[in-house]
């Protein structure tokens, strides 16, 4: 699951960059709905590791908040509600505030817990359990933190001129989970 969020995110930035101003508005939307299973996976991975049994309830919930983010990106006039396209320069996405806003707690509010999840396993860990939660966190947290700040929270603001940095880290993403 995290490969496909990461590769679905890094397909999407390359459909985004190279969509003709017809097709921004779609691509910009896919662009904010292809990663939304990663914070989610990253979640549910901190929850199941290394071998534990998770509440069903809690399972649902998770499953459920992150379709409600996925539909919410998908809908005309929420999260991503247009696309300027200058003749020069970084495409400017135009965010729903009162939904975008929804998608920007989910992000950090998800990896957040995946985080303290594994801090406090790690915690609790011995041996080998204890390096492997160890160089888990440090590789998520190098692909993670630079893709949250760069397309996130400086998108959020509208520098979109670093989001490529987001789609790169996810190279460390991928190698600390594996």
């Amino acid at each position: 699951v995290f490969a496909f969020g990461s590769s679905a995110w890094c397909l999407a930035m390359i459909f985004y960059r190279s969509a003709p101003p017809e097709h921004a508005l779609l691509a910009a939307k896919l662009l904010y709905v292809s990663p939304v299973v990663t914070p989610t996976a990253f979640l549910l991975f901190g929850l199941f590791f290394p071998n534990e049994k998770v509440n069903k309830k809690i399972i649902f919930s998770v499953i459920l908040c992150t379709l409600f983010i996925a539909t919410l990106t998908l809908t005309k006039n929420t999260v991503v509600t247009d696309v300027i396209s200058p003749a020069v320069g970084e495409k400017i996405i135009i965010f729903g505030w009162a939904y975008y806003a929804f998608y920007i707690f989910y992000y950090p509010t998800f990896f957040f817990l995946g985080y303290y999840i594994f801090l406090k396993k790690y915690f609790r860990a011995k041996g080998n359990i204890k390096k492997q939660l160890l160089c888990l966190m440090i590789g998520t947290a190098l692909g993670s933190f630079p893709g949250m700040v760069t397309c996130l929270i400086f998108g959020t603001f509208g520098v979109f001129e670093y989001r490529w940095l987001g789609s790169v880290s996810t190279s460390f993403w991928t190698g600390g989970v594996y």
